[in-house]
């Protein structure tokens, strides 16, 4: 699948998440059928009916249609070699159609022109970047000023692309970021190859008179995330300022910077996310999530007996409480998290956690979208997401989360699975992401090595310390077991 996913595409994902945790392709198409949105009007100009398509698909729910997960992890790539970064809503309806004979069946018999629709989307008929014409430079002296201006951001891009692509390869070492950034900057690539080839006799570095000019703290800068972010907003600077100085020449290249500048303000959330979590997150190996009624002991003896034994970070996961009892015992974890000084996390819930205050929130994937949580509870506040597929860590990398739970990695007494993404998932993500991921899934002492030989530095137990006759003890063995001894 490629790296992203377009808005379009997250809104079909989240639609048919909300239908089953085991939803359809059908589901997906059903999602993208948004009302004036793309796929609404590929659908009209092909000669259909989209209500009436979305209907009938509804109508289809004891068809058998391909899972949607398993289509989404190759989505995107017939586009991928012609350089797209994101997967589009139109990419994902070619994949759908392709892979799925049952929706491409229910297509041809329902009233519209199969064909063209299915031409409209073909990744042959598509580009990464749709050019015009390659542009000429014209001889007067407004528009010499303009390809100058062009010029010089054009520069100014292309230098802050090589800063970002450095600091997410050298300095945070993830790929996932590092292959965002990349993608990007050949994206604009593709942009400048339709400049006139004699642009850089616009330049005059001589006499421009910015380069004598030199803002107070200009060659000072405290530290590597500093100097990403300033390069961030250089990025989007001149990105904006292409983006007019091109409306003189080329209306099509114009927008294609504007395009490319709002994936740069996605680029700038993911790096800043690392630089906001606390250093307590980062240094985190043992997460302990708990529920009171399933402690060996009190909820406050396991804690403190588990923090003892080297475990760093709680989550409070109670699904059956009253919000009043909620509430209450949320503040009493905060409390002893506090004295302790661990992290506290509640589950499911960002108003609770937000009341008791605490140092953030998980949710699972059919919970509150973490961009909405994200309003109630403010950037510096800790967000994790449940992930059991790459397609989901890329989602929840792009959008903001501070850390991922990884699984199930194996079978568990706390909670039932359907399946099990396993050592395998643990051994994708590793090499997917430094983002901070927590495996979980019925780990405990017995195969915290296997999680460790896969790629994993921090689990998530549950059973394993509430269920321990002496927590700090079982704590003590899974983190040594976590820093390789055995």
């Amino acid at each position: 699948m490629l790296n992203n996913m377009t808005p379009a595409v997250s809104r079909a994902l989240d639609y048919a998440r909300s239908q089953s945790s085991r939803f359809s392709s059908r589901d997906l198409l059903v999602g993208l059928l948004e009302e004036e949105g793309l796929v609404w009007e590929i659908f009209e100009k092909s000669g259909y009916q989209p209500g009436a398509v979305k209907e009938t698909l509804r109508q289809q729910a004891d068809a058998e249609f391909l899972r949607g997960y398993d289509l989404l992890q190759g989505a995107g790539k017939p586009f991928a070699s012609e350089g797209y970064m994101d997967l589009t809503s139109n990419m994902l309806l070619f994949d759908l159609i392709e892979a799925d004979e049952e929706l491409k069946k229910i297509l041809q018999e329902t009233v519209g022109n199969f064909q063209d629709l299915v031409k409209s989307i073909a990744p042959p008929e598509m580009k990464a970047i749709e050019a015009e014409h390659h542009l000429e430079l014209v001889d007067t002296p407004d528009h010499q000023a303009a390809w100058r201006v062009i010029d010089a951001n054009a520069n100014r891009v292309r230098e802050s692309f090589r800063v970002l692509d450095d600091y997410s390869r050298f300095v945070l070492n993830d790929p996932h970021l590092t292959q965002t950034a990349k993608s990007l900057r050949h994206d604009f690539a593709k942009i400048v190859e339709q400049f006139p080839a004699g642009l850089v006799s616009s330049r005059d570095t001589d006499y421009d008179v910015g380069t004598q000019i030199q803002a107070a703290g200009e060659y000072r800068r405290n530290s590597t995330a500093e100097i990403a972010m300033v390069n961030c907003k250089r990025l989007q600077e001149s990105l904006r300022s292409l983006e007019e100085y091109l409306k003189i020449e080329s209306s099509a290249l114009g927008q294609d910077c504007e395009q490319l500048r709002y994936q740069c303000y996605t680029l700038e959330k993911m790096l800043a996310v690392r630089q906001v979590s606390p250093q307590k997150l980062f240094d985190a190996r043992l997460y302990v999530l708990l529920t009171g009624s399933e402690c060996e002991s009190s909820l406050e003896w396991t804690i403190k007996e588990a923090a003892e034994g080297g475990a760093t970070m709680f989550q409070l996961r109670e699904k059956n409480l009253e919000d009043r009892i909620l509430l209450e015992r949320a503040r009493a974890v905060r409390r002893w998290t506090r004295e302790t000084q661990t992290l506290f996390i509640v589950n499911d819930r960002p108003d609770i956690a937000r009341l008791v205050e605490a140092d953030g929130v998980h949710l699972g994937q059919d919970d509150m979208p973490l961009t909405e949580a994200r309003k109630l509870l403010g950037i510096q506040s800790i967000i994790g997401v449940s992930t059991h597929d790459i397609v989901q860590v890329r989602q929840a990398i792009r959008d903001g989360a501070n850390y991922i739970g990884v699984g199930p990695t194996f079978p568990s007494t706390t909670k039932a699975f359907d399946a099990f993404p396993g050592l395998d998932f643990v051994k994708a993500v590793a090499a997917e992401t430094t983002l901070p991921f927590f495996v979980i899934g019925g780990v405990d002492a017995n195969n915290t090595c296997e999680v460790v030989k896969a790629g994993g530095k921090r689990v998530a137990v549950s059973s394993a310390l509430a269920k321990a006759k002496d927590p700090r003890l079982a704590a003590l063995k899974l983190v040594r077991l976590l820093g390789g001894e055995s």
